[in-house]
């Protein structure tokens, strides 16, 4: 089989807007080269093609037999398998975050680095933008020695989320390896010094690998391990030490060097903030294990209680302590007034939401935190108006809009406004019948109306 040919052929199907024989081309050529980069580029500019006016609840449930299908596969471990229906569903759904970021994972894990480099490119830029496919894309390029790519990547991940500290830190890093790369070569005054160079160069490679497998997540821990050893660990390795813990699920002992690390260098502030991080994340963890087995026992529910209610304080502590640090920082505002909503501070955590609603980012998330603290405390009039306000920021065909309106529903119930109760209601029924109780509510307002 000529693969440029048809590759040829296919591009020349998009070009004549018939993308379903462009698709049937690449799917064949994917079938017997599934890392071919060219394939996959054009596989996904036929998908959009197809796909430009579609979209919402028709392609979720075209894609639901093969998503279900995936997490079989998925607990499997069948890659080939994998990474063959994640290509089937982003075929209907080529921006499908979860299922371009799984295909991407999956492509890495098969050695197919061009693959995973073309589908993050897809989904990172022309796919609406994802900061965590542009930060793999990132990690990509670095391996590769593409620098400025690389930092094109992480650049466009920070345009997405500026406050976003592990591109925040890898920018600033290769930022510096490209000066230092550019300046030893231009310095250089003999062989030796060239040669220094590409050693340091190589061990900057090493070091820029990503870790996939357990072996490699092992060596990279030995490494950094004899490095802090010796004493001379700085604040990154501490940092990167700390995240290859997190790959194996030992929050603890992620926690442990993270705190060892601000007691060397107790004026780092990511040190202090990634402490935070994963101190959360540390419990979260054991949240997660505690769940499944509270059901029926009432000392692990209680236990289950007692570590929900530690979470919250020590949320509100940490976040507290980095507002007054960084008081511009809208998201923080937001983590910060969660936290202080979970432990019943009604009062301040509307303060905080009213601070929160201004980032374009997390305005629905926090409009519905400060209008649900504001029916807490009896206030339906501007309850249903911040819950009314998120409602029309949002879009119908997101799932979250069904929350908002059955909220702003309980809302009217308490006013005594059945009329508008039901017709929240009946907006949520007409999408979904399932939701919640949705059903009883409709019949109850109807006979309260009549």
């Amino acid at each position: 089989m000529d693969i440029d040919r048809h590759i040829s052929k296919a591009e020349e199907a998009i070009q004549r807007k018939n993308p379903d024989y462009a698709i049937g081309i690449c799917r064949q050529i994917l079938g017997i080269d599934l890392g071919n980069a060219n394939a996959r580029r054009c596989l996904r500019s036929a998908s959009l093609l197809k796909n430009k006016n579609s979209g919402g609840l028709a392609t979720q449930v075209k894609i639901l037999p093969a998503l279900l299908q995936l997490g079989i596969l998925t607990k499997l471990k069948k890659r080939e398998a994998i990474l063959k229906t994640c290509d089937k569903i982003l075929t209907a759904a080529p921006n499908h975050t979860k299922t371009n970021i799984l295909a991407g994972q999956t492509a890495l894990s098969l050695g197919l680095d061009d693959a995973a480099i073309q589908i993050y490119e897809g989904l990172g830029k022309d796919g609406g933008g994802d900061a965590s496919a542009l930060k793999a894309l990132g990690h990509l390029y670095r391996q590769k020695g593409d620098i400025q790519k690389a930092l094109e990547s992480y650049e466009g991940a920070l345009k997405l989320d500026p406050r976003d500290h592990e591109a925040q830190r890898a920018r600033k890093n290769l930022a510096a390896e490209e000066a230092l790369t550019h300046k030893g070569y231009e310095s250089a005054k003999s062989s030796r010094d060239l040669m220094k160079d590409k050693e340091g160069a190589r061990a900057l490679e090493q070091k820029a690998r990503i870790a996939r497998t357990p072996e490699e997540i092992a060596a990279s821990i030995e490494q950094l391990e004899s490095k802090a050893g010796d004493g001379s660990s700085s604040p990154r390795s501490v940092l990167e030490l700390a995240d290859l813990h997190v790959k194996r699920d030992d929050y603890a002992k992620a926690v442990e060097i993270v705190e060892e690390g601000a007691k060397k260098h107790p004026n780092d502030p990511e040190l202090l903030n990634r402490l935070g991080d994963l101190t959360v994340l540390e419990m979260d963890h054991e949240i997660g294990k505690i769940k499944g087995e509270a059901d029926g026992d009432p000392g692990k529910k209680e236990k289950l209680l007692r570590l929900q209610s530690r979470k919250a304080s020590y949320e509100v502590s940490e976040y507290g302590r980095r507002v007054k640090l960084y008081p511009t920082d809208l998201g923080l505002r937001h983590r910060h007034a969660r936290a202080l909503q979970t432990t019943g501070q009604v009062d301040e955590a509307i303060a905080e939401y009213q601070k929160a609603i201004n980032d374009p980012k997390s305005r629905i998330e926090a409009l519905t935190g400060l209008g649900t603290c504001f029916a807490r405390k009896k206030m339906f009039d501007l309850a249903a108006k911040q819950f009314g306000l998120a409602i029309e920021g949002s879009s119908e065909t997101d799932r979250r809009t069904l929350g908002l309106r059955y909220r702003l529903g309980l809302v009217f119930e308490e006013q005594e406004d059945y009329k508008s109760a039901l017709s929240e209601y009946g907006k949520i029924f007409e999408r979904d019948i399932n939701f919640r109780d949705v059903a009883g509510k409709v019949e109850a307002m109807k006979k309260l109306c009549s």
